[in-house]
């Protein structure tokens, strides 16, 4: 009975001592550890600084002011920081949301420079859809969400967005309506609708350019007779060969419609 629980006891010793061992091992490297890190970031950092290697300056090349500042904020880094540490993917993944950037490359220049060359996107419309105004670029991209822009058109309709670049070419060609172009509505994806500043509707035929450009040299001779632009509701022009022009009311509430 004695020798067993001297048996016992010499196990139950050796099982503290061994965890004893552990624990102590442990602490140890935990601590030496610390000590390594902290004594090879010491190292990194003198040696970063003899050599010059934080970013002093961040260069951003073919973006307008705005997009330029966007990108500084979105980059998550700034001067001071180790050129060495920072990686160029996450740099571009830290500008992948910002709608304006068509193409963005990123470059290292020891031993303090990023550099950085935009493609930006150019907007040329206002696209109104679910409730929201969003700039779009000639690929119907979305740039921004924004408030109204007098300064371009309005565009709506389903896939109006990936079509109006087509519509803003063809009326280029007819400055005298382009200057007065408002809004324009994609219709059933097959046709358009123009609104001019002073409120006039157009509805032009389907998308087929000689139809288009037929229909557009009517409306550009129209538009320029005496009076017709204050005294005219829409003009319908979707049947090329019977054009209806819709007159404002008159006083007695009588629509005038006059057929060409």
């Amino acid at each position: 009975m004695v020798r067993y629980r001297y048996r016992r006891f010499r196990r139950n010793l050796f099982r503290y001592i061994l965890l004893l061992i552990i624990s102590v091992l442990s602490i140890a490297g935990i601590y030496y550890k610390n000590n390594i890190l902290q004594l090879w970031n010491n190292v990194s950092n003198t040696f970063i600084d003899l050599t010059g290697a934080r970013i002093k300056t961040i260069i951003v090349i073919g973006a307008s002011p705005k997009v330029e500042k966007l990108i500084i904020e979105k980059l998550g880094i700034k001067p001071g920081d180790s050129i060495f540490k920072v990686s160029t993917t996450s740099l571009l993944n830290n500008l992948i949301n910002i709608g304006w950037i068509k193409d963005v490359s990123i470059h290292k220049i020891l031993p303090n420079i990023i550099k950085i060359q935009v493609n930006e996107r150019l907007p040329i419309a206002i696209y109104y859809h679910n409730k929201t105004y969003t700039l779009i670029d000639k690929d119907g991209h979305f740039i921004e969400d924004v408030t109204v822009n007098p300064n371009l058109p309005l565009v709506s309709g389903i896939d109006a967005n990936l079509n109006i670049f087509k519509m803003l070419q063809i009326l280029d060609k007819y400055s005298s309506i382009k200057k007065e172009l408002h809004s324009v509505i994609y219709v059933r994806q097959r046709r358009w609708d123009i609104i001019l500043n002073n409120k006039i509707t157009i509805k032009l035929p389907s998308c087929n350019d000689s139809l288009m450009y037929k229909s557009l040299n009517t409306l550009n001779k129209l538009l320029k007779q005496p009076n017709i632009q204050n005294s005219v509701v829409s003009i319908d022009m979707r049947i090329p060969s019977n054009i209806i022009i819709q007159g404002l009311k008159p006083k007695n509430d009588q629509r005038a419609t006059t057929k060409k």
